[in-house]
């Protein structure tokens, strides 16, 4: 399965000027657009940019496009980080 990973830069800054923690990831498939804090996939990946926003990207120079086996999309509830904070 296919999907595409933007971070939305506008909604980082808005959690850091309000202090609050609304997931600023997108996770594009074939069911839609799910809004998430984390995403874990198994499966080739690439790291794409344009200097224009090509069309579905919302916009976004710098996104990752995937061909997932597994697809784990987390939203937290309770502002805690889940893991141990690492990349």
């Amino acid at each position: 399965m296919k999907a595409r990973i933007i971070v939305n830069r506008q909604i980082v800054q808005k959690n850091r000027k309000e202090g609050t923690d609304n997931p600023p990831i997108s996770v594009k498939t074939y069911r839609g657009t799910e809004r998430v804090h984390e995403v874990k996939f198994t499966g080739p990946a690439v790291l794409r940019s344009a200097t224009a926003a090509p069309s579905g990207t919302s916009g976004a120079t710098v996104w990752i496009e995937t061909e997932y086996e597994t697809l784990e999309l987390i939203v937290r509830e309770d502002g805690a980080p889940s893991g141990d904070g690492r990349p």
